[in-house]
């Protein structure tokens, strides 16, 4: 009987906290600024070729709801198109070669579990997906890698936010955007596309009062 009782006032406590906290509905928008890397790797029965990009520069626009320690949220990136050199005899050919690598413009719908460690300081995970266009172009003498791809990757990642006032924000976050996410596959030649970093955000909130 007393471990029913224990039980029920342990429930009763927690149901009672959570459904205060949860009355707490906002909605907020938030500006990010980040540095990300994209690895492409390409694999096949007659070559293999893989290539990694860091200190991509990329901005976001982002706009969510907070429900308690629950939340969701929509994202909209830009990345800086990201250009590297290969000398000759890379993928077999006679002279050296550029290629240029772009991620997005991408779109990410993402869910939020959140926890209040201190009034002014937050942690979050993240998990979902995004939707990102990546393209190749060859510059001077051409590859076979040359073409656009829009696809689908699953999302995660984890942060932390300092609250200087009670509707504003300033946090730091990792994110991956897409891993190992196939972009193409043609003449036994599969390749695979990768990319993510961390970012810093800048966020408004708005009480609804709900």
């Amino acid at each position: 009987m007393k471990k029913i009782v224990f039980y029920m006032s342990m429930f009763s406590i927690f149901f009672s906290a959570t459904a205060l906290h949860a009355q707490e509905i906002k909605v907020y928008a938030a500006l990010e600024a980040g540095t990300y890397t994209v690895k492409y790797v390409e694999s096949g029965i007659s070559r293999g070729f893989s290539t990694v990009k860091s200190g991509i520069p990329a901005g976001i626009l982002r706009v969510g709801l907070d429900y308690g320690y629950f939340g969701g949220e929509l994202r909209f990136g830009l990345m800086k198109t990201s250009s590297r050199s290969y000398p000759a005899g890379t993928l077999g050919k006679p002279a050296p070669f550029t290629l240029d690598f772009r991620n997005g413009p991408f779109f990410s719908y993402l869910g939020k579990v959140q926890y209040p460690v201190t009034r002014s300081f937050n942690v979050y995970a993240l998990l979902g997906g995004t939707l990102s266009k990546f393209s190749i172009n060859p510059l001077g003498n051409g590859t076979h890698l040359d073409y656009n791809a829009v696809k689908t990757g699953l999302s995660y990642g984890f942060g932390v936010e300092y609250k200087p006032r009670p509707l504003f924000a300033v946090g730091l976050e990792w994110m991956q955007y897409w891993t190992n996410v196939e972009t193409s596959l043609s003449n036994g030649n599969r390749s695979n596309t990768t990319f993510g970093g961390f970012g810093l955000s800048f966020r408004r909130s708005f009480d609804l009062g709900l």
